[in-house]
């Protein structure tokens, strides 16, 4: 099976993937665009070098020299709405070459600028599907793509009010290795009776950050064993609010900001922590759960997080809550305070699932859906 994926940069969310899956089939992968800079301001790692089978390309045209067997293969698209991926499907299309979608649920600009008004959403994303033209691509893939890969039940969910038939779409989940033990644990871990809820990622507005210190606010430590303190691991966007927003609540000492944290570096913040929470207002999917999960953290996270149905099992290893309320959070997080036994319990529950959602059984799922397909 000759398989290429198209997409707009490298990330550590599809690498493992692509490295599994090239034991399976012959695969190539594209990118038209590096990693910028923004990204790598958040902790990506910049990927100078490429696996031989992945290519940097500047154009369509220099994409398809670099592929002497390109009519032979399977492609698999990422996205739909930038003007290289539509190209590419005309392309595809006028050759008759077999193509597939894939891609994470769409709306996540929309929610931000509506200053994520799921009322107003729901109302305005009909419009929204039809103006950016999700109707339109909805009909191609009917016609003329093997089928379409959903990253996630949110994203298939979403690709059925575009329109494209539900047979047609096969989940494809994103995959991690699963995190390494690391040798040295960072440099805020204190064994002296402290336990830890950990958030990884940006700290702005769209993942919740205000909501989760007011929930850190107020729980119940009185009378506990253990002291819990908040970590902030990632790249401060709100110019010093949240700092500020801790001190307001009293609870300063207790929030420790640790700044950008590297790919590479994700393992050591995690593992220390016990509890790990993504309070996420709205996410494709949030492949930080995969990580948590990775090595065994019982997680915390939304409905809004579209990792939250595949990877958090109520009471099993974690709670889903509501996006925005800042009790059901509280009272998830208060579970893991008022009985730390959870915390060994829930985290084996957590690596059993991860192994559901490994990059092998990825592959394999990867590989029927295409068999299914064709």
């Amino acid at each position: 099976m000759k398989i290429c994926f198209w997409n707009t940069m490298p990330s550590h969310h599809t690498q493992p993937f692509y490295k599994v899956l090239s034991k399976h089939v012959d695969l190539e992968v594209r990118y038209f665009e590096k990693v910028s800079k923004t990204r790598i301001d958040l902790g990506w790692n910049s990927y100078k070098y490429l696996p031989n089978n992945q290519k940097y390309i500047e154009s369509l045209n220099e994409g398809i020299i670099s592929l002497p067997d390109w009519k032979n293969r399977i492609h698999i698209i990422s996205g739909y709405s930038f003007y290289f991926n539509k190209d590419l499907i005309k392309l595809f299309i006028k050759n008759n070459v077999k193509w597939a979608h894939w891609g994470e649920r769409s709306g996540i600009n929309l929610v931000r600028i509506i200053h994520f008004n799921y009322i107003m959403f729901d109302i305005l994303y009909p419009l929204f599907i039809w103006v950016r033209g999700y109707k339109k691509y909805a009909k191609l893939i009917n016609r003329n793509a093997l089928g379409a890969f959903a990253v996630g039940e949110a994203a298939k969910k979403d690709f059925i009010n575009w329109g494209v038939n539900e047979h047609k779409i096969e989940i494809l989940p994103y995959s991690i290795n699963a995190l390494s033990k690391p040798k040295e644990s960072p440099s805020w871990f204190n064994t002296d009776n402290e336990k830890y809820f950990i958030y990884l990622g940006t700290l702005n507005k769209g993942k919740g950050i205000g909501i989760l210190l007011k929930a850190f606010e107020k729980l119940n430590f009185r009378n506990r064993r253990n002291k819990w303190k908040l970590i902030l691991a990632g790249k401060d966007e709100s110019c010093g609010f949240y700092n500020k927003l801790s001190e307001r609540y009293k609870i300063s000492d207790k929030v420790i900001f640790t700044g950008t944290i590297k790919a590479g570096e994700i393992n050591k913040h995690i593992y220390y922590a016990d509890v790990f929470v993504l309070p996420t207002l709205r996410d494709g999917w949030g492949a930080v759960i995969n990580e948590a999960i990775s090595i065994g953290k019982p997680v915390i996270s939304t409905n809004q997080a579209g990792a939250s149905i595949h990877l958090i099992k109520n009471g099993k290893n974690g709670f889903i809550v509501n996006a925005k309320d800042d009790l059901t959070l509280k009272n998830a997080m208060q579970s893991f305070i008022d009985n730390p036994d959870l915390i060994s319990a829930y985290g084996e529950n957590s690596f059993k699932i991860f192994q559901e959602y490994s990059p092998e059984s990825n592959s394999i799922r990867f590989i029927d859906a295409i068999n299914k397909w064709i």
